[in-house]
Parts: C-alpha cells; structure tokens; sequence
C-alpha cells in the first residue's frame, strides 16, 4: 500500500490489541468449571497456542484463568512454526510425556482443529453459536457448552 511503517509499530499495536482485551475480553462461561475439573481429575492440561507469550499472559489474566495456566503455556513462537502445523501440540504433548494418541485438543477454528488431527491427537470443536459443520468435517466432535467438557471427557 505504499506505507512504510516505523520501527515502534509493533509494539503501539500490541498495546492497542491490550487495551481492547481489556475493555472486551471476558472468560468463555463454563471455562474455569471445566479447567478445575480436568486439573482435580489429575488430568495434565495447557494451552498450546500459535500466539506470543505475553499476548497469552495478558489475555488469560484479563479472564482471571492465568493462575490455573502457570507454567502450563506453550507458544507456536517456541517451535518457530505457526498453525495448521502441529508442532506446539507435540512439543506440549512431549513435556508432559504424552503421545499424540492420548492428548485432546479443544480448538474453535478450522486452522486449530486442522493442526490437531495432523498431530495425530482427538479434537473437540468448540462452535458455541452453532455452525460446527467444517470443524465435525474435518474430524473434529463439535460441541456448543464449555461446561460440558467435564461431560464429554467422561469426568462427569
């Protein structure tokens, strides 16, 4: 576009994307029941996301669920790869000592859900306004109610 942006560009639209999160961003109602039902469970758990630390740190923290994610994050920018590729979900899975057969992945998006069959592991789509056609035909099982994840994981 003939624009040629300076060198603080970065960072003033990182800060702008926090002062959005923080005027919008509310946690997903159900997440925090079923986060502390997986960790009671003795389940290990994480988010493996192909965004940058400190962008996962803000937004977890906004939300309040930083607390149940400490030392539980992993960023597409440690692997140097980004989604549909599934290395962040490996390199999760490998930490915890975990094959690719016996993680879960819970994914809203078509990249995520693609990103976790090609890791070999079961995704649930989380599709709360309906619409889980392309993610149940990627091969996901498509759910609507954070709540339910205690449910479908047999914990409930």
């Amino acid at each position: 576009f003939g624009v040629i942006l300076d060198d603080g560009w970065h960072d003033r639209y990182r800060q702008a994307c926090d002062k959005a999160f923080e005027k919008y961003l509310k946690p997903i109602r159900g997440s925090r029941i079923a986060v502390e039902a997986v960790a009671e469970a003795g389940i290990s758990y994480c988010v493996a996301s192909s965004g940058p630390p400190k962008k996962m740190a803000v937004t977890l923290g906004i939300t309040g669920l930083m607390p149940l994610f400490e030392d539980r994050l992993f960023s597409g920018w440690d692997v140097q790869q980004s989604k549909p590729d599934p290395a962040i979900f490996l390199m999760a899975a490998e930490k915890f000592g975990a094959g690719p057969a016996n993680c879960i992945v819970i994914e809203d998006s078509v990249v995520g859900v693609t990103e976790g069959i090609a890791a070999g592991m079961k995704v649930l789509g989380y599709a709360p306004g309906g619409g889980g056609e392309k993610l149940t035909a990627l091969g996901a099982h498509v759910f609507t109610h954070m709540e339910d994840i205690p449910l479908l994981l047999g914990l409930a």
